[in-house]
């Protein structure tokens, strides 16, 4: 193994290079800014020897939302964590984010002195916090806690010693004795400073301070490796792995039971565990009951029990280990039901529900949960006449969802989104997601925004979004309009739909299962499909046998003309020129032509993507056509639009100087696509937002008190349907 001795040194010279360069042009900044000698001092004071007084500093945050998700990145370091010193600021910022944010302090680690609890929408003013006490401080954003989570290290003042940074790399981590594990540091050090290093391989007097370096294991076990890179200042940084093993012989054959696997709570489980070795000799037997939370769930002999006290789904797992080492697992589940859980009410729906054989139908279990609103969280004490109701419609591509409160506060932007955790669970939890590999954004989650009017209601508020909503879209949670990242209010969608068992009779002596399959129906006839919804726990013992049905009636017709129907495409304002269209037909083995905009009718496929499409508005026309070669009399229609271009902003004043110490700020945006009413405007002065008056295109700010004589900087934000984003900045002077 090649020690990268080499390439460390010359990445070691490159920082060195580069610190010296960013001082240089520092100093040069200052100079060619004019400032005064204290404050030019001051900047080239970053060189001056550790322990020299320096300036508080201001370190900037962003919340970020974008490709690659939802994040804090600390501005130079591009991570979530940024190293100041006692006395510094660091300002959060919202210019990079395309959805709201809350910023919540955590005490895992240093406790904050004064906790945070605010919210900013994208563009809205930053948030400043200065610490006065050294420790690591965490927070996160609570309603995308999964993904938003950043740490801010403050320090002693005196210069701030950076942690080294490491990229091990380890060969041989499993195996059977003797086992050789090679190891490699790959470390660097931000500030330059020599490393040291220890390599601890795990076993009594085996270690090595080198950056390489590499240990044969010969007897069987686990083993942990681990690796301290300290610096001259004395920072460092821990890594530890697990080696593990083996004989050289088969692992034990391991079978696991509980009984009973599955019943309400609180369940008491018997579980039995058998083990069989090739090699022979003594066993050890080691069971994980899979609580969450607890380390007590745990047993050393191969028959023992546990009693699960509250509902949910759990791995219990068996380890067997044979007298060299080799690790045996097997697993049992064990559901545990709420005693008190009952079923969702259902309808049966089907797509079609007549046509020509063969008819083929898209059939739907839609599931109504629904619950009473009332205060919670932050609400207690300050909404406590906060009631309402809320229900959601799960069906196949769809998903209703509504509100009604009073007892709000009057006038006022309520947010409202639905959660994936209970009330009672971690305050609703973050926000629900229909597709959890992306990003948190509008289009990914379910939300409800409403102004509650001059008595404090709601009203009715809806929203329907294309997509089935899945088992954690359990709570709707409303936020406090003076501060969204306080919750005042949430309802339990109930029952839940989690392990829900569906059952389809189609009326034709064929089944079906899950909530939303598909049947096509070959013969022309009367047909009565029946679902049947229960939980996957019946039969168990569990208390769980209840079931409810509903019925569809599908007409089937002898020889007619296919239907067409366009299962997905664009919609609305896009901004991708390549569009992909789904079609479907009733008749199964149909083909489809297509017709786009003003071009001629041409055969298609079922999926069909086209390309290259100019700005403006676009219609697809598509219609199914049988194997008769009968085509479909009513073409399914779509229509949308491509907008590629930011709004413009034009007319900005003022510019240049004035004596007018309330000028009044104008702007005209407009928008290709986009009615002026629908572009989105965000006007700041001097950083400030402004409540800009809109008429038409027009956007017009007076400022209420008399500006300072000096330069002002104006920055507005317009934003289109499609999301397309502009960005205007003027500067004018005010004489005095």
């Amino acid at each position: 193994m090649t020690r990268p001795t080499t390439r460390l040194k010359r990445r070691a010279r490159r920082l060195s290079r580069w610190s010296a360069l960013r001082v240089r042009v520092l100093v040069a900044l200052v100079v060619a800014a004019g400032l005064t000698s204290a404050v030019a001092s001051q900047a080239v004071a970053e060189q001056a020897p550790a322990g020299a007084a320096a300036a508080p500093r201001t370190w900037v945050v962003d919340a970020i939302d974008d490709g690659r998700g939802n994040r804090w990145e600390a501005v130079g370091t591009g991570t979530s964590q940024a190293r100041i010193v006692v006395g510094d600021t660091v300002e959060w910022q919202f210019d990079r984010a395309t959805i709201s944010h809350d910023l919540t302090s955590e005490n895992t680690g240093a406790t904050w002195p004064t906790p945070v609890l605010v919210s900013r929408v994208p563009g809205g003013a930053p948030f400043r916090y200065t610490f006065d006490q050294p420790g690591t401080y965490h927070y996160l954003c609570s309603v995308h806690g999964t993904l938003m989570r950043g740490t801010v290290v403050v320090e002693e003042p005196g210069r701030v010693n950076q942690t080294p940074l490491i990229d091990p790399m380890l060969s041989s981590l499993t195996g059977t004795a003797p086992l050789n594990t090679s190891v490699m540091a790959h470390a660097s050090d931000p500030d330059g400073d020599a490393l040291s290093y220890l390599w601890d391989f795990g076993v009594p007097g085996v270690t090595s301070t080198f950056e390489d370096a590499s240990y044969t294991y010969t007897a069987p076990g686990f083993y942990s490796l681990s690796l301290r890179v300290t610096d001259a200042r004395g920072a460092s940084v821990e890594r530890t792995w697990t080696v593990t093993v083996g004989g050289g012989g088969a692992a034990p054959l391991v079978r696991a039971a509980a009984a009973p696997a599955s019943g309400t709570a609180p369940l008491p489980v018997s579980f039995s565990g058998q083990a069989h070795d090739a090699q022979g000799g003594a066993l050890t037997y080691s069971w994980d009951f899979g609580v969450d939370g607890t380390t007590t769930d745990v047993a050393t002999t191969p028959n023992a029990s546990w009693t699960y006290p509250t509902p949910g789904t759990y791995d219990a797992t068996l380890t067997v280990t044979d007298a060299q080492g080799n690790p045996g697992v097997d697993t049992v589940e064990v559901v545990v039901a709420d005693p008190g859980e009952t079923l969702p009410a259902i309808r049966a729906t089907a797509t079609p529900t007549s046509g020509a054989a063969p008819l083929a139908v898209g059939f739907s279990t839609e599931v109504t949960t629904d619950g009473d609103v009332l205060p919670y969280a932050e609400g207690i004490g300050t909404y406590d006449d906060l009631v309402g109701t809320a229900e959601m419609v799960r069906s196949r591509g769809a998903t209703y969802a509504s509100i009604s409160v009073t007892g709000l506060q009057p006038d006022a932007l309520h947010q409202v989104h639905v959660h994936e955790q209970s009330c009672a669970n971690n305050r609703g939890g973050v926000h629900y997601r229909f597709d959890e590999t992306q990003p948190f954004a509008e289009a990914n989650e379910i939300w409800l925004y409403f102004t509650s009017d001059g008595e404090g209601r709601s009203g009715l508020v809806e929203t329907r979004a294309t997509r089935r909503a899945g088992e954690k879209a359990v709570s709707i949670v409303v936020h406090d309009p003076d501060e969204p990242a306080r919750r005042i209010g949430c309802v339990d969608l109930a029952p839940t739909t989690v392990d829900l068992a569906h059952a389809w009779d189609f009326g034709d002596g064929t089944t079906g299962s899950g909530p939303d399959p598909d049947h096509t129906y070959a013969r022309a006839g009367r047909y009565t499909a029946t679902v049947t919804v229960g939980s996957v726990h019946a039969g168990h013992g569990t208390g769980l046998d209840a079931t409810v049905t509903s019925s569809v009636d599908v007409v089937v017709r002898a020889g007619a003309a296919p239907q067409t129907t366009i299962a997905g495409g664009p919609r609305g304002h896009v901004r991708a020129r390549t569009s992909t269209f789904r079609f479907t037909g009733s008749e199964p083995g149909s083909g489809f032509e297509c017709r786009l905009d003003a071009g001629r009718w041409a055969g298609c496929g079922a999926t069909t993507t086209v390309r290259g499409l100019a700005e403006g508005r676009h219609t697809m026309r598509v219609r199914a056509v049988d194997g008769a070669g009968t085509a479909d009399a009513s073409p399914a229609v779509r229509r949308w639009t491509v907008d590629r271009s930011g709004p413009t902003v034009r007319g900005t004043r003022p510019t240049g100087a004035t004596r007018d110490r309330t000028p009044t700020i104008r702007a005209r945006v407009g928008d290709r696509f986009t009615p002026a009413a629908g572009v989105g405007v965000v006007l700041r002065v001097d950083g400030l937002r402004a409540p800009a008056r809109r008429s038409g295109g027009a956007v017009t700010y007076t400022p209420r008190r008399a500006l300072a004589p000096g330069r002002h900087v104006v920055r507005l934000v317009a934003v289109d349907l499609a999301g397309n984003r502009t960005l205007r900045v003027w500067r004018f002077t005010v004489r005095r």
